[in-house]
């Protein structure tokens, strides 16, 4: 169990909460011929600092806080104009264990077994003020290492951001976004 800090960080405030807002805003400098515009993803954590595991040190915490959060606000692209997703993260633990051997970054270890990613998510997906759909969704992958991976598996928390992307295909996408 993690106790709480008293170190702040840019992810965590007075109340441990943090607003990230992602709004996609098209302008004509910004879009590319056919680009269709795109919706709206607000992330927000709560109390970070009693997450299961989002990373040992507060750099390696910040950091992977970041890499989830521009993950999930890129989806912007991936919902109809008009169309607003917001998801509250109330527990993360990332695929492997961090190993604090020396200093930052630390090493994270994936051992393919019971070391799966797993999060907690409260959401709501809305369009005009209105609520298409909600839910409060305990994702995991706990067969994460026995799926065909691509290349990018080496890239920062590869695991966990297809965990993800599995819950929005899976929970959205397929009833009332674009195709993916």
């Amino acid at each position: 169990m993690h106790s709480k800090s008293a170190t702040r960080s840019a992810w965590g405030g007075p109340l441990g909460r943090v607003l990230l807002t992602a709004v996609a805003a098209c302008s004509a400098v910004g879009m590319t011929a056919g680009a269709a515009l795109a919706g709206e993803v607000e992330v927000r954590y709560t109390d970070p600092q009693q997450y299961s595991d989002i990373g040992f040190g507060q750099a390696a915490r910040d950091r992977n806080l970041k890499t989830l959060s521009d993950h999930m606000t890129g989806w912007r692209n991936r919902l109809p104009e008009g169309q607003r997703l917001d998801i509250e993260v109330l527990d993360v633990d990332l695929a492997g264990m961090e190993r604090p051997w020396g200093r930052e970054p630390f090493v994270r270890i994936l051992n393919g077994r019971v070391d799966g990613p797993r999060m907690h998510l409260r959401w709501s997906l809305s369009q005009g003020g209105t609520v298409l759909l909600k839910g409060e969704d305990h994702l995991s992958d706990l067969g994460y290492a026995q799926r065909l991976t691509t290349p990018q598996r080496n890239e920062p928390l590869f695991y966990d951001r297809r965990m993800l992307d599995d819950w929005l295909r899976k929970t959205l996408t397929e009833r009332v976004a674009k195709p993916l």
